[in-house]
């Protein structure tokens, strides 16, 4: 499955916005009992100084509204990460409960925090009322409530006073902002339009990806220094580039000109060395840059989110690099348990444990995914592949069968039949998967034929997808389809090729 349909069609935390150490296992070091401990549920003890902001509700007339009151929700999010000592849930934890009327405590036991934040939002013209509450959990009090009519040119300082007054109700302490902020702040207009692609892109339903880069671009035109706005673009070009009708190189380009535009604008805008990062890394295959990159983006924004996730891509750069699973494997299952629910890192942390081959407990995982969204776009495969790594072929079949992916689905149905031992099902499979998806899924393809020791026509294959720059190839080393080539002198001149040490 290609990497952009699972990191962000399912659309970052990790990844969301993020990259997914995609469908394989690999052999590694083992890691530690203290990272493997971390993948259980988080301990029962809640820290009082704990929060999850529930999506606030539009209340607007026409309820059309949505874009406006999810960016508040996410707006309010990024402030309060940056208390380095409160403990925030990311947003695709909290917005799990969107929509859905739960009992606070019952929310609050899923997530792990003492106190919610919840609120509505109704605009009318420029007109805004925004109501916001602060609830201790365990006892459904309100800590604090308060509504803001204002104007909507002051939607920044009512995030602001917001932020403060909780911060200050749980005695935390707020830094003094984002790095973006003054990025953001900028023309009403404008930002408003950068809300609505941001809605779009995390909802990632089809067509979703063109809305964004539109509304972006309008914003755009409203405001051609809006760094932000630039940053977002190149985030979805990059994304892009990985969709079956896309153009690498065009993808490529659009992707490098809106990133040197939001950087030469403003040179600190940490979402944008990101993002940089991650061009370099899915791009350029120039590793040395992406870590720069990555850490300099940690720097500025080193306790929100885009610091954080950057910290996230620089793990996966590390382990592509090294083969080593310690350390990512701790930091994934440590994200898990501050947020339970996010099932980006669930998939993530899925994948991290069936790359590193430890099975059990990517399968454990991987259940926990599916039951809270059965229809997670590459779920069903990634259980299938720690399966079929496990020997449960049967499981594994049926497990695929369930995949709504058909390039993952396929791809699976050609490995799980050859274990099976159904040649002829299992050329079928494969020759279905040439045809439909053979300009773009080169690697996979080709990781299809090394699990069947077809060497030769394995490397034939790989080296297509070195070509068309496929998204699994900075994996290349850890891929435990391709053992049976580690010995094979083609595969150290691809691993060179790709700069990868052997």
């Amino acid at each position: 499955m290609l990497i952009a349909a699972v990191a962000i069609l399912a659309g970052g935390y990790f990844a969301v916005d993020r990259f997914v150490l995609s469908k394989r296992a690999a052999e590694a070091e083992p890691a530690s009992a203290a990272a493997l401990q971390s993948v259980a549920p988080a301990p029962s003890t809640t820290p009082e100084k704990s929060i999850a902001v529930l999506p606030f509700v539009d209340m607007s007339e026409k309820r059309d509204q949505e874009y406006f009151s999810d960016g508040l929700s996410e707006e309010l999010i990024d402030h309060l990460a940056h208390s380095a000592d409160l403990k925030v849930i990311a947003r695709t934890s909290s917005f799990q409960f969107k929509g859905k009327n739960e009992d606070v405590r019952t929310i609050a036991g899923k997530l792990g925090v003492a106190n919610l934040l919840e609120g509505s939002v109704r605009t009318s013209g420029r007109a805004m009322r925004i109501t916001a509450q602060l609830i201790r959990a365990s006892d459904g009090t309100h800590l604090w409530s308060q509504s803001y009519d204002r104007q909507m040119s002051d939607i920044f300082k009512v995030q602001d006073e917001i932020a403060g007054t909780v911060v200050e109700a749980l005695k935390a302490t707020l830094t003094s902002g984002t790095a973006d902020s003054a990025s953001r702040e900028r023309n009403l207009d404008a930002y408003n339009l950068l809300l609505k692609g941001n809605f779009f892109y995390e909802r990632s339903h089809p067509g979703d990806y063109e809305q964004a880069i539109e509304q972006y671009k309008h914003a755009l035109e409203l405001d051609p220094n809006y760094a932000l706005a630039w940053a977002r673009l190149a985030r979805v070009y990059i994304w892009q580039g990985y969709s079956p009708n896309a153009s690498i190189a065009e993808q490529e380009s659009k992707a490098r000109d809106a990133l040197q535009r939001a950087l030469s604008i403003d040179p600190n805008l940490a979402v944008a060395h990101r993002w940089l990062g991650r061009f370099y890394f899915n791009y350029r295959w120039d590793w040395a840059a992406a870590k720069t990159e990555f850490e300099r983006a940690m720097a500025l924004d080193p306790n929100g989110n885009d610091g954080r996730y950057a910290q996230d891509d620089l793990l996966v750069l590390t382990t592509a690099i090294t083969g080593r699973f310690d350390e990512i494997t701790r930091h994934v299952s440590e994200e898990l348990a501050r947020n339970p629910l996010d099932i980006r890192t669930l998939f993530f942390l899925g994948g991290v444990l069936c790359y590193g081959g430890h099975l059990e407990e990517a399968l454990a995982i991987q259940r926990r995914l599916l039951e809270l969204d059965p229809a997670y776009l590459g779920a069903h495969g990634g259980a299938a592949m720690t399966l079929l790594l496990m020997g449960k072929n049967a499981e594994a079949l049926a497990e695929t069968e369930q995949e709504t992916d058909e390039e993952s689905r396929l791809e699976k149905l050609a490995l799980i039949y050859w274990a099976l031992g159904r040649r002829s099902d299992a050329d079928s499979a494969l020759r279905k998967l040439e045809n439909q998806f053979a300009d773009f899924a080169a690697y996979d393809i080709g990781g299809v034929h090394a699990y069947r020791g077809e060497a030769d026509t394995a490397f034939t294959w790989l080296e297509r997808g070195y070509g068309q720059h496929g998204g699994n190839m900075p994996f290349l080393k850890i891929d435990p389809l391709l053992r049976n080539l580690r010995s094979d002198a083609r595969y150290k001149i691809l691993l060179h090729k790709m700069r990868l040490p052997e």
